[in-house]
């Protein structure tokens, strides 16, 4: 028998004898592919540093290129491995908040953040698939009360065109809750099994370990800005009116970058469970801690205080309180005088308030009120911006309508998810319950004290974990999520 008959049986070969020679070539072939892999990864590694080294010492690197890269990997990704585009495109998704405030400006102050680019164009090209392989239907029913807040959103266009508000103000707010449409979507194609769970909980909790990790770096090292001039500034940390040194953020652009952090946090629980690697767990809580700490973000130090105090509560186990217990009160001991100071400004109101960002605000919020009185029925979008909370923002452009809608919206789920937890914390061994309930108690305190709808970079991790929590609920109901065997859940998600 030629080589040749061994490639192409033909008579010579009867069916056993092919499938066995083409089990040896497939081996064979794979066994090539286990050695080459590896090398040609070492050699493209190579020649990228290098590349990288050359241009930041003729040109320096700052984020445009830093973006440009980015894309370019996403694209060949989706090039090379185009069945894969969803959940490429969902990591590239989570992993681009990382760009902070890095946007690029479409026309006056319209601009569009990296993710919000990802999240469109991914959606469409797994549309377009979906339209091409008819295996891949599938009916995704959109929640009942986010169908009725889409109603007031129209409603809102249509107040805003008769107002006559600022074109550029509108479009940039109103973008921000239409997204959650495609999130929510992309979330109930993708999440369809705990494996991908367990893939977008490490690459949310990575993305949060990595802003932590330069905000930390350009706080306790200044002159790393001299290694990316165009991404880092000099300027990696500023005072407060409580003379506690905070941390600038300057890679992403502000000290929001926490606000990223404490909705990160919770996906341990969901990577503890699975039996990832803990000490790198470990390593990333402190790391995005420590981030927070620095940061100077009161509401932010008391979300992550609540969300300790309540797991503890509601896991029922006294180690689990003793230790809470035990780290606060050290934690506590350990802090210098002008963060107790800063941490208790948060606790002042009225005439008592020595804070005057927190008196600014404070007067911001009313007025979005006092415009729902004015306007019931909303203001538009645009109608009245940067009040830093977006209960008080949607009560003033989408009127009362759209303020009872949301606040059904995000309670309802929250104490779905508490009902959840206080029934069967021991049972949710992937620790996704917990999670979500973490990282919905962070949403609410956010959208009442903050504010993170204005802006696209805090709004779509906001909306990515409304959206995985509604997708949470759905998962529940059709395949019953908590009576699944537990073997389903994979030892280690890799993509």
């Amino acid at each position: 028998m030629t080589a040749w008959q061994v490639f192409r049986p033909g008579p010579l070969c009867d069916q056993g004898e092919h499938h066995d020679r083409q089990g040896f070539i497939m081996n064979v072939l794979n066994r090539t592919d286990s050695v080459l892999q590896p090398v040609l990864g070492l050699l493209l590694g190579i020649g990228a540093g290098l590349f990288i080294w050359f241009y930041d010492a003729r040109f320096g690197i700052g984020y445009r290129e830093i973006l440009f890269l980015f894309f370019l990997l996403v694209a060949v990704l989706f090039i090379i491995r185009i069945e894969k585009v969803l959940e490429i495109g969902v990591v590239a998704i989570v992993v681009s908040l990382i760009f902070g405030y890095r946007t690029f400006d479409v026309y006056q102050r319209i601009n569009v953040h990296p993710a919000e680019f990802l999240i469109w164009a991914v959606f469409f090209l797994h549309l377009i698939r979906i339209l091409l392989v008819k295996q891949e239907r599938r009916r995704i029913q959109l929640p009942a009360l986010i169908s009725i807040w889409v109603v007031i959103w129209a409603w809102t266009g249509i107040n805003t065109y008769f107002r006559g508000n600022t074109a550029d103000l509108a479009i940039m707010e109103a973008k921000n809750y239409i997204i959650l449409l495609p999130v929510f979507w992309l979330m109930a194609c993708y999440l369809d099994d705990r494996r991908k769970w367990e893939i977008l909980a490490k690459w949310f909790f990575i993305s949060g370990v990595i802003i932590g990790t330069l905000g930390v770096l350009e706080f306790l090292f200044p002159s790393i800005g001299s290694v990316s001039g165009g991404f880092i500034s000099g300027n990696t940390k500023f005072m407060s009116q409580q003379h506690f040194m905070r941390g600038n953020f300057s890679f992403f652009g502000a000290p929001t970058a926490v606000f990223i952090n404490i909705i990160s946090l919770p996906f341990a629980f969901i990577l503890w469970k699975t039996g990832h690697r803990r000490i790198f767990i470990i390593i990333g809580i402190v790391i995005q801690i420590f981030s927070i700490y620095i940061s100077g973000y009161r509401s932010i130090w008391l979300i992550l205080s609540l969300q300790a105090i309540l797991f503890a509560m509601f896991s029922r186990n006294p180690y689990w309180i003793f230790l809470v217990l035990i780290i606060s009160v050290v934690i506590y001991l350990h802090l210098p005088e002008s963060a107790i100071e800063r941490f208790e400004s948060s606790f002042s109101f009225g005439s008592d308030m020595a804070d005057h960002s927190l008196q600014s605000r404070q007067g911001r919020v009313m007025a979005g009120f006092y415009q729902m009185i004015k306007f019931p029925f909303g203001s538009g979008w645009g109608g009245l911006v940067y009040l830093h909370s977006d209960f008080s923002q949607i009560a003033s452009n989408q009127g009362l309508p759209g303020l009872l809608i949301v606040i059904l919206i995000v309670f309802s789920r929250f104490f779905k998810l508490t009902r959840e937890l206080t029934r069967k914390l021991s049972e949710d061994s992937d620790g996704i319950a917990t999670a979500l309930f973490l990282c919905f108690l962070a949403l609410i305190i956010q959208f009442a004290a903050n504010g993170v709808m204005q802006l696209q970079q805090l709004a779509i991790p906001y909306l990515l974990i409304l959206a995985m929590t509604e997708v949470f609920f759905m998962g529940q109901q059709k395949t019953g999520f908590e009576a699944e065997d537990d073997k389903n859940l994979s030892a280690s998600a890799r993509i």
